[in-house]
């Protein structure tokens, strides 16, 4: 998925070349803010100014974090990536130069500038590139503040630096007669730019034209005259003088021609450009600027790139470039680098002779000695040389010639390290925009303008320029149908490759030309890694010395090293597809299935020891351990790098039947997803391994999924009570049978949060006490402190706060003993609520703090989200200015979290705050939408404690009627969940308010 940002114009994001809308004006601001600061931090205050433009409202910091959070979730890759990271006090949007426009032209007109001298036919088309980019006006849809219109500003006069840049190159190029046009339109709009004004003068003098020339002069004059006050400066008034006086000096100079004085043969060896030849604009030039610099030693240029990447086409569309530039002619020979017998440097030495001149008679049989005569031949003449498609370095090595005036361009798949001296250039696929316009050079303009299938097109073809080719030819010669057809047709994976192919051309044949040229081991991996039909493999799950050949034949592609410093590998989607072929017709699917059981047995190992070593969990291991091993990698960083992998292992291991292999990878994850929000990935994998484990009858794997998938419940997820209780008590039936006490006393505590949330206290206390005596018999001390969290959490919603208060103290001492930072923060989170509750709002607060902190340290966002609603509530019974601040935080979190709970404790918060202010119905809207939440949760207490809240908000507004109707609702809830004390204080309320 490639992400692109477009600011010289209309805004626009792009996701694979398809626009896609950010319509929240606010939200536009906000992400041109942090385009405009690219891979730069940026404070909130700042975000806030731009957005608001000096008049914030109170919620502005609040806002922004929601818009953030909004963005995000836009901006987000397949896997829940974003580009927007957190930095202190703001955030960071990270993009690639490639990503945005105004990178990409700066980068343009620096290559420009830096080949002017040398190579201004380039520099004028990276200037023009650069200027097509510019869709409008910068951030034209924008409602910039300050900083955004300084900025759109900037980029007008670049554009305009630009434009006068480009005419004085094609000044000196003498193409006199199509600037005039331009420039014509350029000083109308821009009539005080002198460096223009003085352009558009010379190019009328040297049309022949002095008269109008000399009109430009005087209607520039009187502009600067009238609207600055000036008189024109020194460089347009010379200049004025010179034409009155048609001074020679500015006639255009009469270009230089090399031509050769040998009456030798100049061989031009180099097949025909490619007519329609698209994209790569930089590079070419790069390539052009590499070989033509002028060096007293040999100039070697080696392009290297996958198969299909088009690095011949590129070769020879540079070569005709560089004609001029190597007046004594072009050698060229295919080496053969892609078959099983490559071209001996003997028969390409005696080519290259026989083209320089060399009568067959004189040519020596020793290679070597050929290599020689070469040598001699072409130290006194400027010779380039293209050897397409080499093997390796020690071929190129044999035909190189010595001459500081000749230069050589090599291309092959592998980079050809071995080639002392020589500059690189890695060739990738296209970008989207290369792509399509390679697509629309080929087909007609009409049919091109069918962007959204074009889009769709060059997508599926991965943005290989062989297969692009290919697909633009097919559709050209389809013309009576739809883009659409071809679209749908690519769309199968089982006949893409039967579609990309036309003539001579075929994307199958070049994979497997390819692929023939490979040693058999590394044949053989390359179908085994396509059978495992996993998103990318590191050297460590397929420990095979020919992972290196494949990547050495850029059939698997080098995707840098992971967070853990491990390099990962991948396929390309169409390299993909052919090894898959390979795999189903030459791979028996026993040989299959074992392949991927080898490789689950090693990313189980390493994931079971990961887990193990994780400073948190929520549920007991399976079979129990007391033990915990050590090694010296991080467990997370390790988790973050393979959660995909992990993810695609256990969906793979269920379809194929491997249902042990599936369950227990599940596993592995679940605590790694449900501690660091992943909790898609941890359902997804645990209802495919699920379904795999039922239908093998695999019990103990059932019991530990539903028992996960119990721990799991979050309340807003699309989870129910019934579903979580369904869950827990078939694991827990399955878990004692099975005799596994520790999951058995995981599965009992799920039961009773049921109980607890419904307030079914006397249920919930009962499953409490058996799981107490399952963790008991195994010393599984994490079990214990669970229950002691739970215990806690009832006698508080019953009113006993001083049990209340034990079960807290002895659940933090048992976190601090065992290291768990998020049951410690629970704890600490219990009690400052019995403080509270208690009306000490201070220790409240400290004791808050205290577990936010912990929660922070320890990377666990959603308890984070918990303790900022918690500490808002407590700031604001205190009358703290930043209560509003960190409520606000809190619903931000919650929300980027999904957690409804965390989103109604914050709104709860925020609603006591605008009671105490006065704001009663803003407090009615936070507490309204709160008891919305906690009805959705199945929470009846916290519910019972907002209407108590709402009440008195209603009561603020005079609102008679509605403050009885939320205080009788919230007493009716107390006397149900047997709160006594909390129902009786709202009958005497109730009583006074008669």
């Amino acid at each position: 998925m490639t992400w692109t940002y477009r600011v010289l114009g209309p805004m626009q994001v792009c996701r694979d070349g398809a626009p896609v809308p950010v319509p929240a004006a606010k939200r536009r601001i906000l992400l041109s803010y942090l385009l405009m600061k690219a891979n730069e931090p940026v404070i909130i205050d700042d975000l806030v100014e731009e957005i608001w433009a000096g008049s914030p409202p109170a919620s502005a910091t609040a806002n922004v974090r929601t818009y953030v959070a909004g963005l995000r979730r836009s901006l987000s890759d397949g896997a829940g990536a974003s580009p927007i990271l957190a930095r202190p006090g703001g955030y960071e949007l990270r993009v690639a130069s490639s990503q945005l426009d105004v990178s990409e032209v700066r980068e343009r007109v620096l290559r420009a500038r830096a080949v002017a001298g040398s190579v201004p036919f380039d520099a004028a088309r990276l200037y023009e590139l650069a200027l097509e980019a510019w869709r409008g006006e910068s951030l034209a849809d924008v409602a910039v503040g300050p900083a955004l219109a300084e900025y759109a500003a900037r980029l007008e006069e670049e554009r305009r630096v630009i434009v006068e840049d480009l005419v004085e190159l094609k000044l000196a190029l003498g193409r006199v007669t199509e600037i005039v046009p331009l420039l014509r339109r350029f000083v109308t709009d821009n009539p005080l730019r002198e460096r223009a004004q003085g352009q558009l003068m010379l190019a009328l003098y040297r049309c022949g034209d002095a008269s109008a020339s000399l009109e430009v002069f005087a209607r520039a004059r009187a502009a600067l005259v009238d609207q600055l006050g000036l008189e024109p400066g020194p460089d347009l008034v010379l200049l004025h003088r010179a034409i009155l006086e048609r001074d020679p000096a500015l006639d255009p100079a009469a270009p230089a021609v090399t031509l050769s004085t040998s009456d030798r043969p100049v061989p031009f060896l180099t097949p025909p450009d490619v007519a329609d030849f698209t994209g790569r604009a930089e590079t070419v030039a790069r390539c052009v600027a590499l070989l033509e610099q002028g060096h007293a030693t040999l100039r070697v240029l080696a392009v290297s790139g996958p198969p299909g990447v088009g690095k011949s086409a590129l070769a020879v569309h540079v070569a005709h470039r560089l004609r001029a530039r190597f007046p004594d002619g072009q050698l060229y020979a295919d080496l053969g680098g892609d078959r099983s017998v490559p071209a001996r440097p003997g028969d390409v030495l005696g080519l290259f002779l026989r083209a320089l001149g060399v009568p067959p008679a004189r040519l020596p049989e020793d290679p070597d000695e050929r290599l020689g005569l070469l040598r001699t031949e072409l130290a006194e003449r400027r010779v380039l040389v293209v050897l397409d498609n080499a093997a390796d370095a020690a071929q190129v090595r044999a035909l190189l010639p010595s001459a500081g005036g000749c230069a050589v361009l090599v291309t092959g798949r592998a980079r050809l390290a071995g080639l002392a001296g020589a500059a690189f250039v890695d060739l990738d696929t296209f970008t989207p925009a290369e792509a399509g316009a390679l697509f629309a050079a080929v087909v007609s303009p009409a049919r091109a303008g069918d962007t959204a299938a074009v889009a769709e097109i060059v997508r599926l073809c991965g943005f290989l320029p062989l297969a692009v080719r290919i697909a633009a030819a097919r559709a050209a010669g389809e013309s009576r149908y739809p883009l659409a057809a071809l679209a749908g047709r690519l769309r199968d994976e089982r006949r893409r490759l039967a579609e990309l192919t036309v003539g001579d051309l075929d994307v199958r044949a070049s994979l497997a030309t390819a692929d023939a040229s490979l040693p058999p081991e590394a044949r053989r991996l390359l179908r085994i890694l396509a059978a495992l039909d996993l998103p990318d493999v590191t050297e460590e799950a397929v420990p095979d010395g020919a992972v290196r050949q494949l990547v050495a034949a850029r059939l698997l592609e080098d995707q840098g090293p992971d967070a853990t410093g491990r390099a990962r590998y991948r396929f390309h989607d169409l390299v993909r597809l052919f090894a898959v072929e390979r795999a189903e017709c030459e791979l028996p699917a026993a040989e299959r299935r074992a392949a991927l059981r080898e490789v689950c047995a090693r990313l189980l190992a390493r994931a079971t020891d990961a887990d193990a070593r994780l400073e948190r969990r929520t549920v007991a291991p399976i079979p129990y351990t007391a033990t915990v091993p050590t090694g010296d990698d991080d467990p997370v960083r390790w988790f973050e790098a393979e959660r995909h992998v992990l993810v695609a292992a256990v969906h793979r291991a269920a379809r194929a039947g491997l249902a042990d292999a599936a369950w227990r990878l599940a596993a592995a994850l679940h605590a790694f997803c449900e501690l660091y929000g992943y909790y898609a990935d941890a359902v997804d994998t645990h209802r495919a391994a699920l379904a795999a484990c039922r239908a093998a009858g695999v019990r103990l794997g059932v019991a530990v999924l539903l028992r996960n998938l119990a721990d799991l419940h979050v309340s807003g997820r699309g989870f129910t009570l019934d579903d979580k209780l369904a869950w827990a008590s078939e694991a827990r039936d399955l878990l004692v049978e099975l005799r596994e006490p520790a999951g058995a006393a995981d599965a009992w505590l799920s039961c009773a949060d049921v109980h607890r949330a419904r307030g079914e206290y006397e249920e919930a206390l009962r499953c409490l006490a058996a799981s107490l005596d399952a963790a008991r018999q195994v010393g599984y001390r994490l079990g214990e402190l669970h229950v002691h969290q739970m215990t806690g959490m009832v006698h508080r919603a019953r009113g006993r706060t001083d049990l209340a208060g034990e079960c807290a103290e002895a659940a933090l001492a048992v976190a601090r003993e065992v290291g768990s930072p998020r049951d410690e923060s629970v704890a600490l989170g219990m009690l400052g609520l019995l403080a509270a509750s208690g009306g000490d709002h201070a220790t409240a607060a400290e004791r808050f703090a205290r577990g936010h902190a912990v929660a922070t340290a320890s990377g666990d966002p959603l308890q984070e989200a918990f303790m900022l609603a918690h500490l808002g509530s407590a700031y604001a019974t205190l009358g703290r200015r930043d209560a509003a601040s960190v409520l606000g935080r809190a619903l931000v979190r919650s929300r980027e979290q999904g957690s409804a709970f965390g989103e109604a404790l914050a709104l709860l918060g925020l609603g006591e705050l605008a009671v105490a202010q006065d704001r009663p119905d803003e407090a009615v809207e936070h507490l309204d939408a709160a008891g919305v939440l906690w009805r959705r949760c199945g929470t009846p207490f916290p519910e019972a404690r907002t209407l108590r809240v709402l009440g008195s908000a209603h009561a603020a507004r005079g609102d008679v009627a509605g403050a009885r109707d939320a205080w009788t609702a919230a007493r009716d809830l107390f006397h149900r969940l047997g709160n006594d004390d909390a129902a009786h204080d709202l009958d005497q309320l109730l009583k006074a308010e008669a």
